[in-house]
């Protein structure tokens, strides 16, 4: 994705969060999409569930994330010094340890945890937790290589969508 970006062969990527590399490299819309929540994924009897980085490290039952993923680096860093988390490839894995009542937890973003429950893992007794350990927004970020009158334009309708409510109603077909 950042690649094609780089490159020009693909004009823009929606839903990516922003850092200060990235802003060197691409342009961002003016407004953010939506805002993306680090969640927890657990067994809908667990109770309570984690409400605190502190709570996911006291209970002795490991937690699990994503190899390589942005949430696990950040999960690790507010964890240093505490249990590391059990690394899995992909979500479905990590869902299947939760659901077998192998681990406590699966450490994620929301709208791919959401996306996971509701269409790959409904009705099997899995929740998102209530609790939001981070927060961040995700924007439309354009190519450098995108004539700047078309990156204006897009930006206007972005800008228009997000200011009418219209991506709040997509994501919502998503997200629980």
């Amino acid at each position: 994705m950042l690649v094609n970006l780089d490159q020009g062969t693909s004009d823009l990527d929606c839903g990516a969060a922003k850092n200060a590399s990235r802003e060197q490299r691409f342009i961002f819309s003016s407004q953010p999409l939506y805002s993306v929540f680090h969640v927890v994924g657990v067994r809908a009897s667990e109770a309570p569930p984690a409400q605190s980085f502190e709570d996911l490290s006291k209970h002795g039952s490991p937690i699990v994330a994503l190899r390589g993923a942005g949430v696990t680096r950040f999960l690790e860093r507010k964890m240093a010094g505490n249990e590391k988390p059990i690394l899995v490839q992909t979500p479905d894995e990590a869902l299947h340890l939760v659901a077998e009542g192998r681990v406590k937890a699966f450490y994620y973003h929301s709208l791919g945890l959401n996306y996971y429950l509701d269409q790959e893992w409904k009705d099997k007794g899995l929740i998102v937790a209530p609790a939001k350990f981070h927060s961040y927004d995700h924007w439309v970020m354009f190519s450098r290589h995108l004539p700047e009158d078309v990156v204006v334009m897009l930006d206007a309708a972005i800008s228009h969508l997000v200011e009418t409510g219209a991506v709040e109603k997509i994501l919502k077909r998503y997200t629980n």
